[in-house]
């Protein structure tokens, strides 16, 4: 075997390890993000059947209303769009 044949080698070898690696990377980014997307959908169907949904929205948007004014820098006197 020449060195030529001995390099090839060499790379196909390095080259099919890197491969490997990265696939076995790949699946364990695939799985942590299938766990997180379930777990996105378990918190989004737990938040849409709450019986206080519409309750806790205005309450919600209220105190950000209420925010918005000192933590954007607007003119005293002026009025969000939403309470238009």
């Amino acid at each position: 075997m020449d060195f030529t044949q001995l390099l090839l080698v060499v790379t196909c070898g390095l080259s099919a390890t890197v491969a490997g690696l990265v696939a076995w990377w790949g699946n364990g980014v695939s799985k942590k993000i299938d766990a997180l997307v379930m777990h996105r959908e378990g918190c989004i169907s737990r938040f849409a059947d709450r019986e206080n949904n519409s309750s806790d929205h205005r309450r919600m948007w209220k105190a950000i209303d209420e925010q918005k004014p000192s933590r954007t820098g607007m003119a005293s006197g002026s009025t969000p769009l939403s309470s238009r």
